[in-house]
Formats: C-alpha cells, sequence, structure tokens
C-alpha cells in the first residue's frame, strides 16, 4: 500500500487468502507452544480472561491505527493468567526466555537482512530502472503473499491455541488434530473479517505515516508523489 502498487480491498482479499492456508497447512501444528507451554494448562476460566484481555488490547489499537503484535499480545495475557493461577514457579520460564529472546532478535536479524538486500538490490538493478520499476510491483506483491502466509502459520496459531483443550470437551472428545484444524479455519475467518474492518487503521498508519515509499524500491523514502 505505502508504495501504491496495489488498491487495500486487493492487498485485504489476497492476506486473507494466503493467511488461511499458512494456518490451515502449518499454523494448526504449532498451536499447543502456548496454551500447554508456557502455563501447565489453560482451563475454561483461563481461556476466557486472556482472550478477553488480548481482545480489548487489540482492539483498542487497532482503533486508533497503533501497530502492535498479536503474538506478544496473546503471550502476555496467558503469563499474566499463569502467574495468578499456577505462581511464579509454575511458568514454563526457560520457554518465556526463549521466546522474549526472540522477540529482540527478530526486529534486529530483519533490519540487518533488509539492510542488505536491499543494497544487493539496489545495486544489481542500478541503472536499470524502467525494468525495475516494472518487475518491482509483482516482486511487491508476491512478498505480500508470502508474508501473509508466514501470519498464518505463526500469528493466527497462538490466537487460537488457548481454546484446544476447551475445545475438546465442547466437540465432545474430538481428535485433537481434528480441532486445531477447526480452530485454524475459525482464526482465519476471524483475521479476515478484522483485516476489512478496522484493518485499514493500521494500513495507513504503516504505509504512510512512517516513512514514504516509492514504487521502484518500497523500503526507502521517495521525494516523489506517485499516482
Amino acid at each position: 500500500m505505502g508504495a501504491r502498487v496495489i488498491s487495500i480491498r486487493n492487498a485485504l482479499i489476497l492476506f486473507a487468502v494466503f493467511t488461511s492456508l499458512g494456518a490451515l497447512t502449518q499454523g494448526y501444528m504449532v498451536m499447543k507452544t502456548i496454551g500447554r507451554g508456557v502455563v501447565p494448562a489453560i482451563d475454561l476460566l483461563g481461556v476466557l480472561i486472556t482472550v478477553s484481555v488480548a481482545f480489548a488490547w487489540i482492539m483498542f489499537c487497532n482503533y486508533y491505527g497503533l501497530e502492535i503484535s498479536v503474538t506478544h499480545s496473546i503471550i502476555g495475557a496467558v503469563l499474566g493468567y499463569g502467574i495468578a493461577a499456577y505462581r511464579l514457579e509454575r511458568v514454563n520460564w526457560s520457554l518465556m526466555y526463549n521466546i522474549i529472546a526472540s522477540w529482540i532478535a527478530s526486529p534486529l536479524l530483519a533490519l540487518l537482512m533488509a539492510y542488505l538486500v536491499y543494497k544487493l538490490i539496489a545495486r544489481a538493478v542500478k541503472g536499470y530502472s524502467l525494468m525495475a520499476t516494472r518487475l518491482m510491483p509483482a516482486l511487491l506483491i508476491a512478498t505480500l503473499c508470502y508474508s501473509a502466509y508466514a501470519f498464518g502459520t505463526n500469528d493466527i496459531a497462538n490466537a487460537t491455541d488457548v481454546y484446544v483443550t476447551v475445545s475438546q470437551i465442547v466437540f465432545g472428545g474430538m481428535p485433537e488434530q481434528n480441532v486445531m484444524l477447526i480452530l485454524a479455519a475459525l482464526g482465519s475467518i476471524g483475521v479476515a473479517a478484522g483485516g476489512f474492518l478496522l484493518g485499514a487503521r493500521v494500513i495507513g498508519t504503516v504505509a504512510f505515516k512512517i516513512t514514504r515509499l516509492d514504487r521502484s524500491r518500497a523500503s526507502r523514502p521517495s521525494s516523489q508523489t506517485l499516482s
């Protein structure tokens, strides 16, 4: 959106489709990490508290167009519940340390990789600005699809994994893998609905308020106004 290579409607449609693919093909397999990893178990009350708190915080941020992490919000809510229900010593701190380390390392590594990849691409296409201008929109749309798929494999699982145990009871002892697939499908529907209802606010913040992006690079400020 910031590079103006695709409309918000088409971006949201592609995001919804590829997020669903990610959730249904891989995301459901990692749902146990939070629901049974950070704390010993989450009962029905814990699910209601965790989801309500995370939902309230995420919707508050979405309303004001603030870019926040669903993963961080869910894990924070689960951790708060775990400390209250099981006390500090029952929380799986070794797993939490790994999670926190990934929170710190991920943006730093992404920053470094983006810088290096941009420099390599800029050098490779130097002198071929017309070709780059025609090629980059297609590449940007492809990266949108890939990032949406990656989001589906991780964030939807994080948002729904607290329901696994409770859903088995609700669905009458249905096999756990089937329950996770159902939750992945429901999570995909929820993400798509949220994107169309409030996603534009956050998209506007990231696409236009942090820095201006040009069509050929979409990774540096531009001095030109693009139609």
